[in-house]
């Protein structure tokens, strides 16, 4: 009786998967304070995503629900309203498209309003807003430029289109941000200017703009 039992004992300490288990349940015996204390840094970190995924639904709610709001504020031409939401949406949700985009509105009411230093805040709000990673910090980009230009900051304009020539979101405008950055340089820096009349002339997508570049090319040619 002995004998059998000592052997099964044997064939079982030599199972692989029954020598794991056991040497499992004692490393977890002498080690379980530390194990406790991993587990519960496991369930504080994911008890803290499922918090920061829930506040971050919320938070994209809100801000959809308050930029729907002033959409339908500036569709009905409540202007003061529409500005007074948008501007809850771009400084309370500015992390969310939402508020990025709320901003981008604001840039181009107050723009329309030639309220260019406001204009010049909102867009660049709407670049610099972490929310901004889609079409709206892009065309943003030149809306901050067409307001600094609109300010007579001839330097700012030209730094700010060249940023938005760097940015392939929105490469279907880079012909019209040359010629606009064209016509700027054309005192301030006149081999800017033809830099960007080449370039237009070059660019089979910028048709429009070929006769207008030539143009302005052939002054830079007859003043040399």
């Amino acid at each position: 009786m002995n004998i059998k039992y000592n052997k099964k004992k044997q064939e079982m300490r030599e199972d692989p998967v029954i020598s794991a288990f056991v040497k499992a349940k004692e490393l977890l015996t002498k080690n379980s304070t530390t194990v406790i204390g991993v587990l519960v840094v496991l369930l504080f970190i994911l008890g803290g995503l499922f918090v920061f995924n829930r506040a971050k639904e919320t938070s994209i709610r809100e801000a959809q629900e308050l930029f729907g709001m002033a959409m339908i504020q500036y569709n009905g031409n409540n202007i003061d309203e529409a500005i007074q939401s948008f501007g809850d949406a771009a400084n309370g949700y500015s992390h969310t498209p939402q508020g990025s985009m709320s901003a981008f509105m604001l840039g181009n009411i107050y723009y329309s309003q030639k309220n260019y230093d406001e204009a010049v805040k909102w867009f660049g709000m709407a670049v610099s807003n972490r929310g901004s990673t889609g079409f709206v910090g892009a065309q943003a980009l030149v809306g901050l430029a067409v307001a600094y230009e609109a300010l007579g900051e001839t330097t700012m304009a030209i730094n700010t289109y060249q940023k938005a020539l760097r940015d392939n979101r929105i490469a279907f405008k880079h012909p019209s941000v040359r010629w606009k950055l064209a016509l700027l340089a054309r005192s301030e820096d006149p081999g800017l200017a033809g830099e960007m009349c080449r370039k237009i002339i070059a660019d089979s997508s910028a048709v429009f703009y070929h006769q207008h570049a030539q143009n302005l090319l052939a002054t830079f040619d007859a003043a040399f």
